[in-house]
């Protein structure tokens, strides 16, 4: 039993050990770190709990676990903007591939278990780096790809040699609106861009107006989040929010007020060529809706995807599961 793996919740005072592990994994990022989790908490009013599996003393995996309470159990459903959240593993140093593969396959088996024992209804998504689901599947998991577009930033490398004909002729057009872009921490004109985004496809907002408000205060002092705006002439017409992380820019919300998409592209092309000399890619954060999944195509990024697990559930949880899949869906119609 020495060798056995043990998964159990860490307590406080060992959170800062959880993000240097984080730093440490080939799977971490900022998105699985206490300080992106404090954020969500704050804004979306859900707690956490940090799952970690060791084996003789030694954490070899782990992930943050937002607890939703429903009919008196503890559920492991979605919280938005929480974009990975299945187990990240230890960076392997001096071990062969077979063995690498033979310990992820009984830690992910090990978390399959431990998720099933301890919540009715679970879903965890996987960062794009995590490609072995197979642990899970033997438990009879539902196993969905998800998909995101990732833009490498080559240093002396001109951006639009990757874009489409439609994107370059959108960045020319816009300059003749007289752009301008801007960079401050007050979100109420974004708030609004990111409504009428929603409102011109007759679709409420996939976060709250109430809600964002709170984000927002709970990231305005963080140096890794930045807002932008871009002016045509006097009027403000785009808006992103991104983050910027180890190197890597991540695009979190958009919202413009310009039907031909014209805005936006231009504003994504500035994001892209401001930081191409420091940052090594950039992140659109999501491919798999339709409407916008051909935007972010045509910078010529390439198409990456995580996996979406979801262990089988029972009655009434698998009703539950269902009817806030559906809502999520219609919610994030655009």
């Amino acid at each position: 039993m020495q060798d056995s793996y043990h998964i159990t919740f860490i307590n406080e005072n060992e959170y800062p050990l959880w993000d240097e592990f984080v730093s440490r994994s080939p799977q971490g990022s900022f998105f699985y770190t206490t300080k992106w989790a404090d954020i969500l908490k704050n804004t979306f009013n859900r707690n956490y709990k940090i799952a970690v599996c060791s084996r003789r003393a030694k954490w070899l995996a782990g992930t943050i676990l937002f607890i939703n309470r429903r009919l008196r159990r503890s559920l492991i459903t979605p919280v938005p903007l929480q974009f990975f959240n299945a187990p990240i593993f230890y960076p392997p140093t001096h071990e062969k591939y077979q063995k690498t593969v033979a310990h992820i396959l009984e830690i992910s088996d090990s978390f399959s278990r431990f998720f099933s024992y301890n919540f009715p209804l679970w879903i965890v998504t996987t960062p794009y780096t995590i490609s072995d689901l197979r642990a899970y599947q033997w438990h009879d998991c539902i196993v969905e790809p998800t998909y995101s577009y990732v833009l490498d930033l080559n240093p002396g490398e001109d951006p639009a040699e990757f874009y489409s004909q439609s994107v370059r002729r959108k960045i020319k057009q816009a300059s003749q609106y007289q752009p301008q872009v801007v960079k401050n921490d007050l979100p109420g004109q974004f708030i609004k861009l990111y409504q009428k985004s929603y409102l011109r496809h007759n679709q409420s907002p996939f976060i709250e107006v109430s809600v964002l408000n709170k984000l927002f205060e709970n990231v305005k002092r963080i140096p890794q989040f930045k807002l932008y705006y871009l002016k045509f002439g006097e009027k403000t017409v785009a808006g992103r929010l991104i983050c910027i992380d180890n190197q890597h820019i991540y695009d979190l919300l958009a919202g413009s007020s310009d039907e031909t998409g014209t805005a936006s592209v231009f504003l994504v092309d500035h994001i892209i060529r401001k930081y191409a000399g420091q940052c090594i890619s950039f992140d659109f954060m999501g491919a798999d809706h339709e409407q916008i999944e051909q935007f972010k195509r045509g910078f010529g990024a390439k198409l990456m995807h995580g996996f979406k697990i979801t262990g089988r559930a029972k009655f009434p949880f698998s009703l539950l599961y269902k009817l806030q899949k559906s809502a999520l869906r219609r919610r994030r119609a655009l």
